[in-house]
């Protein structure tokens, strides 16, 4: 009599699992049906450019904001060097989750606010594209200090293997942006194009 009831039950159970399967096959049908109607709609060409705003800097105005930009990158650095040093977990995290996403969230002018794409800090502009290795720079160090947070928590191998190869990009990167913050704008647009 136990087998028996035990032998209905798993009857049961299979017979649930039979339908919610069911229902999950039929759901999932449907969602892919939706994505596809979504994928179509998505694949109509559209210049997005034309219908952005774009901001009317000089370059001489988009050379002194990578100038100031970069002076925040070089504070910045010794801080989370400093942080990593010391240990600060909270400090290291605070920086890489809320301080750069908060600082990136303030828009340069108010063409910045309507471009739903991009960090709003960073003016849209082709005049811009020269300095963009600097925007590379702050959000690098941003990657850099949460994984010396991680690093400070866990400290192992492999985790200091990747410090090291993030510290790299993040170097890489600083260093192009010191380098067109330090020449001419049409030496850094030059040096951008024959990237």
């Amino acid at each position: 009599m136990r087998f028996r009831l035990m032998g209905l039950s798993v009857l049961l159970l299979l017979a649930g699992c039979w339908k919610s399967d069911t229902n999950i096959v039929k759901n999932a049908s449907q969602d892919a049906q939706s994505s596809a109607a979504v994928s179509e709609t998505l694949l109509v060409p559209v210049d997005a450019s034309s219908s952005l705003p774009h901001n009317d800097i000089k370059p001489a105005e988009a050379r002194a904001f990578a100038t100031k930009l970069l002076k925040k990158i070089m504070a910045d650095e010794r801080f989370v060097l400093d942080a990593y040093e010391l240990k600060e977990y909270d400090i290291l995290k605070k920086y890489a989750l809320h301080d750069i996403p908060e600082y990136m969230n303030k828009p340069y002018s108010e063409v910045e606010s309507k471009v739903p794409f991009l960090s709003p800090y960073f003016p849209y502009s082709d005049v811009m594209d020269p300095y963009t290795a600097c925007d590379t720079a702050l959000t690098k160090l941003a990657h850099l200090a949460s994984i010396m947070g991680d690093l400070v928590r866990e400290d192992t191998s492999s985790m200091r293997q990747i410090v090291r190869e993030e510290k790299e990009k993040y170097i890489e990167a600083r260093d192009k942006c010191k380098k067109r913050v330090h020449m001419s704008y049409e030496e850094a647009y030059q040096a951008y194009n024959a990237e």
